[in-house]
């Protein structure tokens, strides 16, 4: 990568967002060029291939990737208010959800909340500051996906309460029933998002969802 054959040089904005496994609008994931900053300011990079930018890096702005030099979470997600409208920059709040269920593998977040709080108040000048501002008070840790979240949005746009993240119904014994992606616990409605690979054949084991698996019985519990 030319990150890791020009010295001095960091992955950044969607480049940096695609590494981590960010979300992102199609025409940002179909972009050819790689987004690269020098690191200590100066000149953008200029190459074939390359879009360079210029941007105001410190020593904890930037992590690395199997050795490649890469803005952190925090920064990455800060650098994409430049570029993404507002519910799409909210659905980058990929970088700070995180989920441990009763099924499935647990995901670890990549930052807090607070992370992206330091970083927005500690990079005043940033492009998209104003928006990254506004995207805060509308992020959520506990979402599973992007569609997801636009949902949880959909829902506010309708003057409806804000539903639960990370919700799970359970029976009078504390055996789990189901894990919808939303939920309204005061008015018992529940709603999932099924997307495309939800009409798979799958086990109810690796979905987020639906009913849950036939209960054992009290001797395997």
């Amino acid at each position: 990568m030319l990150a890791t054959l020009s010295p001095g040089l960091v992955c950044c904005l969607a480049t940096a967002a695609l590494l981590w496994g960010c979300p992102l609008p199609l025409a940002l994931q179909n972009e050819l060029k790689i987004h690269l900053a020098k690191i200590g300011g100066g000149a953008r990079p200029v190459r074939k291939g390359v879009s360079g930018h210029r941007l105001g890096l410190r020593s904890q702005d930037m992590g690395e990737l199997d050795g490649v030099p890469v803005t952190c979470p925090a920064r990455t997600w800060l650098d994409l208010a430049a570029v993404l409208d507002l519910e799409d920059l909210v659905a980058a709040d990929y970088f700070i959800c995180s989920q441990s269920r009763s099924f499935g593998p647990k995901k670890d977040a990549l930052c807090s909340l607070g992370d992206l709080l330091e970083q927005v108040h500690s990079t005043p000048g940033a492009r998209g500051f104003r928006k990254a501002r506004q995207a805060l008070e509308l992020c959520r840790v506990g979402a599973d996906s992007a569609p997801e979240t636009r949902l949880r949005l959909a829902i506010g746009r309708l003057g409806l309460p804000e539903p639960a993240l990370r919700y799970v119904v359970q029976d009078a014994t504390g055996w789990e029933l189901a894990w919808p992606d939303v939920a309204f616990p005061d008015f018992k409605v529940a709603v999932n998002y099924d997307g495309r690979h939800q009409l798979e054949e799958r086990s109810v084991s690796q979905t987020s969802g639906g009913t849950s698996p036939s209960r054992p019985s009290a001797g395997h519990r």
